[in-house]
C-alpha cells in the first residue's frame, strides 16, 4: 500500500533488507487494490500500514482484511519521521495537505502554527508531495510527507520530526492470501 517515496515504500524496503529473497515492489496504494492484487495471483505477499502511535488504526487495511481471506506473515513496527516540504523557501502556506493519518500525527504543530491555514487531505503522503512538485496543487500549499519524497521530487524541507510523538511508529503487515485460486 502507498505510493514510491511513501511511508509505506520506506517500510517494505527496510523489511526486504532483512529477508533471503529478491521482490519487485508494485505500488497499490489502496488496501483493496493489494488484496485484488494477492487474490489474482498478481502478488505473493502484501504491505500494509495496520496502525500509528498517533494516528491510530488504518480503518482501510481492518475493513479490507475483514473482507479477504488471508494470513498475517509478519509485523514491521517501523519509525515516521514527518517533514514539513514546501516548493519553494519563504512561501507562506494558504494550505497544507497530506494524508489524514499524516495530518493526524502531527496535530500539535498545525493547531499552533497553522491554526487558521485550511488542511486538505491525500490519498498518499509521497502523492501530495508529488502533485506539489509538479504544481498540481498550489505552489503556495505545504506538503506534510518523508524526506526521501522531498528529496525526490525537489521539495525543500522546512522542518524535520513534526509528528507529534518521537516514537511515532507505524506497525505494517506483511500479507498473504489464503483464497482458494
Amino acid at each position: 500500500m502507498g505510493a514510491e517515496w511513501s511511508f509505506s515504500d520506506e517500510a517494505a524496503r527496510f523489511w526486504l533488507k532483512t529477508q533471503d529473497f529478491e521482490a519487485v515492489l508494485s505500488y497499490m496504494i489502496s488496501a483493496d487494490n493489494v488484496f485484488l492484487a494477492l487474490n489474482e495471483s498478481n502478488a505473493e505477499l502484501g504491505f500494509l500500514a495496520l496502525q500509528n502511535a498517533a494516528g491510530g488504526i488504518v480503518s482501510e487495511t481492518v475493513q479490507a482484511l475483514a473482507k479477504n481471506q488471508s494470513e498475517i506473515v509478519e509485523y514491521v513496527p517501523y519509525q515516521i519521521d514527518q517533514c514539513l516540504l514546501a516548493k519553494k523557501k519563504n512561501i507562506a502556506a494558504k494550505a497544507v495537505c497530506s494524508h489524514p493519518h499524516a495530518l493526524a500525527q502531527c496535530s500539535i504543530i498545525l493547531n499552533t502554527e497553522f491554526s487558521d491555514t485550511p488542511l486538505i487531505t491525500a490519498g498518499d503522503t509521497a502523492l501530495a508531495a508529488q502533485q506539489l512538485a509538479k504544481g498540481i496543487i498550489s505552489p503556495e500549499t505545504y506538503v506534510i510527507a518523508s524526506e526521501a519524497a522531498a528529496n525526490h521530487y525537489g521539495l525543500v524541507i522546512l522542518k524535520k520530526s513534526i509528528q507529534n510523538l518521537a516514537k511515532n511508529k507505524t506497525d505494517f503487515i506483511v500479507v498473504r492470501s489464503t483464497e482458494k485460486r
